[in-house]
């Protein structure tokens, strides 16, 4: 009885040897696993924290654009307002800002004088006609609320721009638009 006890008892400490290493290795292979679970986490917080650096410096940029361009809306905006309330007035461009405008415009000098002539022939008929710059010079239905560039002339509608190909004051050729927004 003594031997089978201790033959028993061998047994059970074998069994107990081997599932205590069947659980070792499982527990270590779990381990590994987390492990490589914890490493490629760590890479992936890496990537994600660099992308939120780079996008932060993005969103930098942008909002410093976003401030520049408003200040130049606010300075257009002001020029604007002043050339309109310089017309309002009766006044209307001065020689100074017609020079100005003439030598941004396409055609040069004489294209200038013959633009600056058409064009008083044309405002004095217009506002005549109509009173002073309140409507579309295409249709003459709509408020003008497209500036023609390079000549700076604000006589369009919104309609009617996208047909037209010079400026119908200065008949100078029309190489860009800008949506006017008067509040």
């Amino acid at each position: 009885i003594e031997n089978v006890k201790l033959e028993l008892e061998e047994k059970r400490k074998k069994h107990s040897r081997r599932l205590m290493a069947v659980l070792g290795e499982a527990i270590a292979k779990k381990l590994q696993q987390k492990e490589a679970e914890i490493e490629s986490m760590g890479k992936i917080n890496c990537a994600l924290e660099e992308k939120v650096r780079a996008l932060c410096v993005e969103n930098q940029i942008w909002q410093n654009l976003a401030r520049s361009t408003e200040a130049t809306a606010n300075a257009l905006k002001g020029n604007l307002e002043q050339a309109l309330a310089r017309v309002s007035e009766g006044r209307g461009d001065s020689e100074e800002d017609a020079g100005a405008a003439e030598s941004c415009c396409c055609d040069g000098a004489e294209g200038g004088k013959r633009r600056k002539e058409a064009g008083r022939e044309e405002e004095g008929e217009s506002r005549r006609e109509k009173g002073c710059w309140s409507a579309c010079r295409r249709c003459g239905e709509g408020a003008p609320t497209v500036l023609l560039l390079p000549c700076r002339h604000l006589c369009l509608c919104g309609a009617c721009s996208p047909a037209v190909d010079a400026c119908p004051i200065c008949k100078c050729t029309k190489s860009a638009t800008v949506q006017v927004y008067l509040s």
